[in-house]
């Protein structure tokens, strides 16, 4: 059994255009076709990149000398939403669905939303939160 748990950490969350395609990825939002996650290690010296490709989760850091900022790793057509993800272990996610980048995703930041199944879900649903917490 899962110790109690509460941490919080700050996550980039990189949309972008997919290289893969089949027919299901051609009826998604061009441009948010998939969705990964970036993260500074403990003492900032890496940038943690977990890519949930379609064949396999890829886990990769590269030096942030190498790249001074999130944007200098991810490119200029991007889409970079920074969230601050709070999980607790009080919380389980409660999930049913298939393994895709928007799941893993969804379990490294703690957002519990069933519905949310796509990168451009995802996208507007961090929107949304975030105006909610400004608005506060």
């Amino acid at each position: 059994m899962d110790r109690p748990l509460h941490v919080e950490e700050e996550w980039h969350i990189i949309f972008e255009e997919g290289s893969y395609r089949d027919w299901l990825i051609n009826k998604l939002e061009p441009g948010y076709t998939h969705c990964y996650a970036v993260k500074l290690s403990e003492h900032g010296h890496f940038w943690m990149i977990v890519n949930p490709r379609m064949s396999h989760l890829q886990i990769t850091q590269e030096p942030v000398n190498t790249y001074p900022t999130i944007r200098s790793y991810v490119g200029p057509d991007c889409t970079i939403i920074t969230v601050k993800a709070i999980m607790s272990s009080t919380r389980p996610r409660g999930t049913l669905c298939w393994f895709n980048c928007v799941e893993v995703v969804k379990a490294l930041i703690g957002v519990k939303s069933f519905w949310t199944l796509t990168p451009w879900q995802l996208y507007n649903y961090l929107i949304e939160v975030s105006n909610e917490h400004r608005q506060r």
